[in-house]
């Protein structure tokens, strides 16, 4: 694939330059499915400049280079700089960062230095992929699988430390007396040093927040109330406006640590772990809730749980039709 010409032409197609020629190239080359793909990243990147101007014309291999010479740099850091470690960093994600790189390239050499370029910056992951970030500030970042964290503010300056999440992350905030904000679906987040897990994604009917260490104000944006949430609790907001505070989840950080862990669980939280650790759709009869289970699982794929859980308990697995559904005649 014409890497270069694909940015040129979305380029073109972008800023309201394109003729009927380049129309016809650009739609030959989105035929192919990764070059669609790469197309639709590198729009959203775009839409995520809002100060782009658009009689820009980008230097295409100048901007590659510097983007492969970034990446060089990123691989072996040097003191108090970002650090990204990416796990199954696709191309594609590259590439729309490069495009990214282009338009900070954009704001600077057209004499913009009075807009933060910071604010196209943003990590995301697809499906089954995971980052792990070191922010200017130190504060360190695991992004899950089908997520997106965008940088409002620089970190490294003065003022409030400001990021948008869509999706899940485990969040290490470097202590510091400015605070660190994260703007969620319908909700904020802001803490001064602290870890914690937040899931915000926008598909789903809440945003919850696990405390690993500190302490935490989640906030719902439409009601402007909030709770406090100290070391070992979680609370979630519903979007009907709902909000709970209880103990953390055993199994909130399965995503990150590869391990469940169950203690004389029931069986309908050990099928909502299953659920959301796998990805994956469980039906189960109301006669099976007497039942509990204790064990651990430490990175096993899915049959291993399977065949172990049938092991213990008087239960069978059967899938049909990509779900997965639990019949047994009950525990006593």
């Amino acid at each position: 694939m014409e890497k270069n010409q694909l940015a040129s032409l979305i380029h073109k197609k972008l800023t309201g330059s394109m003729h009927e020629e380049d129309r016809k190239k650009l739609e030959d080359l989105s035929r192919h499915r990764e070059e669609h793909a790469l197309a639709q990243k590198f729009e959203k990147t775009w839409e995520k400049s809002a100060t782009y101007k658009s009689n820009y014309q980008p230097d295409i291999d100048r901007g590659w280079e510097r983007f492969k010479n970034k990446m060089q740099s990123e691989s072996s850091p040097t003191q108090g700089t970002s650090k990204v470690k990416v796990r199954k960093l696709s191309w594609g994600w590259a590439a729309a960062a490069a495009l990214a790189l282009l338009l900070g390239l954009a704001w600077w050499q057209m004499g913009g230095n009075s807009v933060n370029p910071v604010a196209a910056n943003s990590y995301s992951t697809g499906s089954g992929e995971q980052t792990s970030i070191t922010l200017e500030d130190g504060t360190e970042v695991v992004l899950n699988q089908n997520s997106e964290l965008t940088l409002t503010s620089d970190l490294s300056q003065d003022g409030e430390r400001v990021v948008n999440l869509q999706g899940e992350a485990f969040f290490k905030v470097q202590p510091d007396t400015r605070p660190f904000i994260i703007y969620g679906a319908n909700v904020k987040v802001e803490v001064l040093g602290t870890a914690f897990n937040l899931r915000t994604y926008e598909e789903e009917a809440f945003s919850a927040v696990s405390v690993t260490e500190g302490l935490v104000q989640l906030t719902d944006l439409q009601k402007n109330a909030g709770i406090k949430l100290e070391k070992g609790m979680q609370g979630t907001i519903y979007t009907d406006g709902k909000m709970t505070r209880h103990k953390n989840d055993a199994n909130v950080h399965a995503w990150r640590t590869q391990k469940l862990f169950f203690r004389n669980t029931s069986l309908a939280e050990v099928e909502k772990a299953l659920e959301k650790y796998y990805n994956i759709s469980i039906e189960m009869p109301d006669v099976l809730l007497s039942c509990n289970y204790s064990g651990s699982f430490d990175n096993k794929p899915l049959q291993t749980v399977i065949t172990t859980l049938e092991a213990s308990l008087p239960i069978r697995f059967y899938k049909e039709q990509g779900t997965y559904r639990i019949e047994g005649t009950g525990c006593k």
